[in-house]
Formats: C-alpha cells, sequence, structure tokens
C-alpha cells in the first residue's frame, strides 16, 4: 500500500500560497488551501490543482483568530475521514 501526500496550504488563493499550492500538486502531493475572505480565487485554484490530476480542496479560515480553528475542523474531517475509513472498511 502506498501512502499519499497532503499538504496544507494557508493562504492558498493568491500569492505565494497559491504558489506553493500549485508548485506541490506538480509534484503529485494532493492540496488542502485555506483562505479568508477569497473564496472564488480560492476554488479557482482548487480547479488548477484538480486539472493537474491531484485532489484539492479549500477551508475558509482566519489563522489570526484561533478560536475559529475547532469550527474548520469538523469540514477537514468530513474532507478526510471518508478518503480515510474507505481505505479500512472491506464491507
Amino acid at each position: 500500500m502506498t501512502t499519499q501526500k497532503i499538504a496544507l496550504v494557508t493562504g492558498g488563493s493568491r500569492g505565494l500560497g497559491k504558489n506553493m499550492a500549485l508548485s506541490l500538486a506538480k509534484k503529485g502531493i494532493h492540496v488542502l488551501l485555506t483562505y479568508h475572505r477569497q473564496s472564488a480565487e480560492a476554488q479557482a485554484t482548487v480547479r488548477e490543482i484538480e486539472a493537474l490530476g491531484q485532489k484539492s480542496a479549500a477551508l475558509q479560515l482566519n489563522s489570526t483568530d484561533v478560536k475559529s480553528f475547532d469550527a474548520s475542523a469538523v469540514p477537514l474531517r468530513k474532507l478526510l475521514l471518508p478518503d480515510l475509513l474507505g481505505n479500512q472498511h472491506s464491507g
């Protein structure tokens, strides 16, 4: 069984974060990116990553507000757990 790498890139909707997310995807790494306010740009980056053949998703996260982290964990679990659990259950 091979292990697929997943990168978390904060601020992945534009600038350096977007460039890093695309660079990782070109290396065969799935990318989970966060954004604060730039939802449309984040979704565009997700589409670019998917066009490179990698899985990707964008989550809204205000990295300056630590109290918001727990709320962001719920969608993160929904994104990651089906794949992780699906590989362990045989029926």
